[in-house]
């Protein structure tokens, strides 16, 4: 119930983490070729959410008008329209790719019923999306 409260306070915020698990180590060579393949030949939507805007981390990028330099972090992050943002990157522990999809929404519900089928509504729409990336990376 207070939870509720902040939601329809402040809107609603969802994420969720796939994790795509490799046999091994030598496997890196894999999680690099999919990482590369993200970079040049990504789809411009998934799930029917078009992508907006991909920031890749190992080349410097402009935000708000202020330029970053990371270096060498092999993480990309992708913005699709709607308040829905997917981060790649691979582990740096274990021979997995790691995808975390972000979504929020500021849509401020004053009826609780309201607010329960407008989280089932994101949290579908992310779940279909985080569901046809790991199927597009899976078949590079």
């Amino acid at each position: 119930e207070a939870l509720d409260d902040l939601y329809m306070k402040y809107g609603f915020y969802d994420h969720q983490l796939i994790n795509l698990c490799f046999d091994s180590k030598k496997d890196q060579n894999a999680q690099a070729h999919i990482m590369s393949e993200l970079r040049t030949n990504l789809p411009s939507s998934f799930a029917g959410e078009m992508i907006s805007k991909m920031i890749d981390f190992t080349q410097p990028f402009k935000q708000k008008s202020t330029y970053y330099k990371i270096g060498s972090t092999n993480i990309l992050s992708l913005f699709f329209e709607n308040h829905l943002k997917i981060t790649i990157r691979p582990s740096g522990t274990e021979p997995k790719l790691k995808i975390y999809g972000e979504i929020f929404s500021k849509t401020k519900h004053q009826i609780p019923d309201s607010l329960h089928k407008h989280k089932k509504i994101l949290s579908t729409k992310l779940n279909k999306v985080l569901s046809e990336l790991s199927n597009f990376i899976k078949g590079i």
